[in-house]
């Protein structure tokens, strides 16, 4: 072979190698610039177990999906913690940048051995299976990232995985102590089985019925239905602290006696339970936690001792009596259709007629019924605001019902009829005698039917409920919208005269043309009917009296009668029965002149 020869398949080796090498560096910089999800194909909202071979620290946690959600198997079973386990499973949900095809060999010491082995187990809806397995390596050299195998390939990734992975078993444990919704439950049990150092009735029992809660022991009493929920999200919140003792891990190896009284735990000082509406149970035996505020706990048929403490705690040891039920009013104004002023063997009842407006009753010892008009709304608002701003300031229990309210005795106090969600409920309570407490604001005694305590109010809610019926009444007697109505007729003596309200807005007269002038300055006296005050007592014959009656486009009526007392100034008289005299004062002038002509 000539020299020239040689020098040309030299340089042609050589124009080969390079365009090899240069493809090779192209196509693994587009692979280390591809990037694609650690999990590949796998569906995270399928995962079901997550098994982790901690290599370096030859330790094995396991993870599985229950029906009572995500739960430690190994080495122990224990519910897991929410937030550091939902941050693992993120830690899984990341991207994985693949690693250059010429880096492999030399990432190769980083595995041997690998720092921790993932095994990821998920299964379709049909119970279809797949697993993955990813194998964590070194660290990268600017300790933000990490080597990982999976699916036959390198990848880089974050190395927020490896960090929550360096967390301990104990870590990965729940540190809730109750497992039960607040909003579930339905049934609340204290027991204090330690009375030598704490009040006797510090137990109790508690049930929801419905939207309310009741205390059915020490006492009967309604508890606050708010604060029972934020009690017992106060509970939820309840934080293991510690873990006294786990039974053995090994089946094979014998359990033995849990020594509890080591913890006072073979006398408890306090049980607690809880019951869902679906008949769930959760119960807890409780010691020690009386003066150093840490507690042993230990539920029935388990081995496993739990410390519980610190601020968290304090809810555990509440009184019942914090979460009574000291509202006046249980129900929104707008459903309150009426309100009884129960006055011994009288009552006043205001009842809604439409919207913010209400009618004015009284009933006597006989069950029968006055009609006084209307109430006054600014009376009525002051009813409802001593009811809604009221409380029951504190809770006598040294006084007994049967004493201060007892059977067949003149009652005082109030109920409250209601409509709307609340059905046709009654609520009723009862308000008794003057109590004096040094430094204090004059209260009452106060009772509600079915319940076992003395409670006290602001006297101030007795002078509410006290007063009589005329000073409800409102000076208005009716106002009414003209354009509701049709017709207008006055009757004196044998003489009518009727007028007809005309599309366009006006009045004439009952077979006349022309305008009823003569109304103009009566409309307005007739519309807005009110009264300077009312008058009581026997009725007296009224001269030159005149019928006026209004008559609306839906056939209602409303009438009444004016005249003069002898002596005295005019009086008008509705159709039921209320007499007061008008505000107007020339409001019979102005009616008797429409007869002069």
């Amino acid at each position: 072979m000539s020299r020239g020869s040689l020098i040309f398949l030299v340089l042609l080796v050589g124009l080969l190698s390079f365009l090899v090498l240069q493809q090779k560096e192209i196509e693994d910089g587009t692979r280390f610039h591809r990037q694609e999800l650690l999990l590949g194909e796998m569906d995270p909202s399928q995962i079901v177990g997550v098994f982790v071979d901690h290599t370096d620290r030859e330790t094995y946690i396991g993870f599985e999906l229950t029906e009572r959600g995500w739960m430690l198997t190994d080495p122990l079973r224990y519910p897991v913690q929410p937030a550091l386990f939902r941050a693992l499973l993120k830690g899984l949900q990341q991207n994985a940048r693949y690693v250059a095809v010429s880096e492999e060999e030399d990432l190769a010491a980083s595995f041997e051995p690998p720092r921790a082995s993932l095994r990821i187990l998920a299964r379709d809806e049909v119970g279809a299976t797949q697993e993955l397995e990813i194998v964590l390596g070194a660290l990268d050299v600017d300790g933000m990232s990490q080597y990982v195998r999976t699916r036959g390939g390198t990848f880089r990734i974050l190395r927020t995985l490896d960090t929550i992975l360096q967390r301990s078993v104990k870590d990965f444990r729940s540190k809730q102590l109750l497992g039960m919704n607040p909003e579930a439950v339905v049934r609340v049990e204290r027991r204090w089985q330690s009375h030598e150092y704490i009040d006797p009735d510090f137990s109790f029992l508690a049930e929801r019925k419905g939207g309310g809660w009741q205390l059915l022991s020490p006492e009967r009493v309604k508890m606050d239905p708010f604060g029972m929920l934020l009690w017992l999200k106060a509970l939820r919140g309840v934080e293991v602290q510690g873990f006294a003792y786990d039974p053995p891990v090994d089946p094979s190896v014998a359990s033995f006696d849990v020594p509890l009284a080591r913890w006072g735990l073979d006398n408890p000082e306090m049980v607690f339970e809880w019951q869902t509406g679906s008949g769930l149970q959760e119960t807890l035996f409780m010691s020690g936690g009386r003066e150093t505020g840490s507690w042993s706990v230990v539920r029935p048929g388990e081995e496993r001792i739990l410390g519980v403490g610190g601020k968290t705690a304090d809810s555990l040891i509440q009184h019942w009596i914090e979460f009574t039920d000291r509202a006046l009013l249980h129900a929104f104004r707008p459903d309150v259709q009426a309100i009884r002023l129960l006055q011994g063997t009288r009552t006043v009842r205001l009842h809604r007629i439409k919207g913010d407006a209400f009618g004015l009753q009284q009933i006597d010892e006989l069950g029968q019924t006055q009609d006084l008009g209307l109430a006054s709304p600014v009376l009525v608002d002051g009813i409802f605001g001593a009811l809604e701003n009221g409380l029951i300031e504190a809770w006598e229990r040294d006084l007994k019902v049967a004493e201060e309210f007892p059977v067949g005795g003149e009652r005082w106090g109030y109920a409250l009829e209601l409509g709307g969600i609340h059905g046709d409920e009654v609520q009723v309570a009862w308000i008794g005698r003057e109590l004096f407490h040094e430094g204090e604001d004059l209260t009452r005694t106060f009772m509600r039917p079915g319940e076992t305590m003395v409670g006290r109010v602001a006297a101030t809610l007795f002078d509410v409920i006290s007063r009589p019926a005329d000073d409800f009444r409102s000076l208005e007697i009716w106002s009414l919208d003209e354009v509701d109505l049709v017709r207008l007729d006055v009757r004196w003596n044998d003489l009518t005269r009727s007028y007809l309200r005309q599309q366009q807005g006006t009045w004439r007269r009952e077979g006349q043309e022309r305008s009823a002038t003569e109304l103009l300055d009566l409309l307005d006296m007739l519309f807005f009917l009110s009264a300077e005050s009312y008058l009581q007592g026997q009725a007296e014959p009224l001269d030159k009296s005149l019928e006026v009656s209004l008559t609306k486009r839906d056939g209602e009526l409303r009438r009444f009668t004016v005249g003069l007392r002898p002596g005295a100034g005019p009086v008008l008289v509705t159709d039921q029965g209320v007499r007061a005299v008008p505000a107007k004062s020339g409001l019979h002038g102005a009616l008797l002149a429409l007869f002069r002509d």
